[in-house]
C-alpha cells in the first residue's frame, strides 16, 4: 500500500464515518421527536379520560331527565289520543245530529 493509497482511504474513511455519523444523529432526533409526541399525546389522552370521568355525573343526570320526559310524554301521548278519540266520537255523534 502506497502512501497515496492510504491517505485515501482515510479519507474515504473519514467520509463515510461522517456520513454515518449523520445518520445515526438524524435517527436518534427523529426517535426523540416520535417519543416526545406519544408523551404528548399520552398526556392528551389522560386528560380526556379525566373529563370524561368527571362528565359521567353529568351524563347520567341528563340521560335520568330525558328518560323521565320520556315516561312523562309517554304519559301525555296517551291521554292525547283518548281526548283525539273522544273529540272523533262527538264530532261522529253531531254529523249524525245534522244529518
Amino acid at each position: 500500500m502506497t502512501p497515496s493509497s492510504f491517505l485515501e482511504l482515510l479519507k474515504n474513511f473519514k467520509e463515510t464515518l461522517d456520513k454515518e455519523r449523520k445518520k445515526a444523529k438524524g435517527n436518534c432526533d427523529r426517535y426523540a421527536n416520535g417519543v416526545k409526541l406519544l408523551m404528548e399525546t399520552n398526556a392528551t389522552v389522560d386528560n380526556m379520560e379525566k373529563e370524561i370521568v368527571a362528565k359521567k355525573p353529568v351524563l347520567k343526570e341528563a340521560k335520568d331527565k330525558t328518560e323521565a320526559l320520556k315516561v312523562d310524554l309517554v304519559a301525555s301521548q296517551e291521554i292525547a289520543q283518548k281526548e283525539k278519540d273522544a273529540c272523533q266520537i262527538e264530532e261522529e255523534k253531531c254529523s249524525k245530529d245534522e244529518a
